[in-house]
């Protein structure tokens, strides 16, 4: 049902605190809808693979993207088509927030071998991004609901 309201013509699209059924996944969105400028998931049922930053890339029509908020429930970040499509795919005043749910850092048997993940994610994402000091366009990473989260500049991408 939720794929019927989308279209060419659908800019922003954000799912919180719901579900569909069936579950439909992030690249059935994408393709319906590929003029989108905004799009935030949280608690809800459609499926973030790991391919999501893939499907942006290859479905996401222009370079006029300005927010993204999204809640991932496993470590993991293609960083490389990340900066791939901050480069050919985003506006200047892009804003990007990539949260790791709760779940994983809520579990004291392997919060510590998820704080190395995600340590391994912050200090990948230093080899393009610098560190945010500054208002303007940014990715923030970090668990949702949880202080520790990390700011990066994306006016600026120092290798790709």
């Amino acid at each position: 049902m939720v794929l019927q309201l989308l279209s060419p013509f659908t800019k922003k699209f954000n799912f919180t605190d719901s579900s569909c059924v069936p579950n439909i996944s992030f690249a059935d969105v994408i393709k319906k809808a590929p003029n989108l400028v905004e799009f935030g998931i949280h608690t809800a049922n459609i499926i973030l693979d790991k391919t999501w930053i893939k499907d942006l890339l290859k479905y996401k029509n222009g370079k006029n993207f300005n927010d993204l908020n999204v809640t991932l429930h496993t470590l993991e970040l293609d960083i490389k088509n990340l900066v791939k499509f901050v480069e050919t795919k985003c506006s200047k005043d892009i804003e990007m927030y990539i949260w790791f749910g709760q779940e994983l850092c809520s579990h004291d048997e392997t919060r510590e071998d998820n704080d190395k993940k995600l340590g391994a994610i912050e200090k990948k994402l230093e080899e393009y991004f610098e560190k945010q000091v500054k208002e303007g366009p940014h990715l923030t990473v970090g668990y949702e609901g949880v202080d520790g989260y990390v700011s990066f500049a994306l006016d600026k991408i120092k290798k790709s």
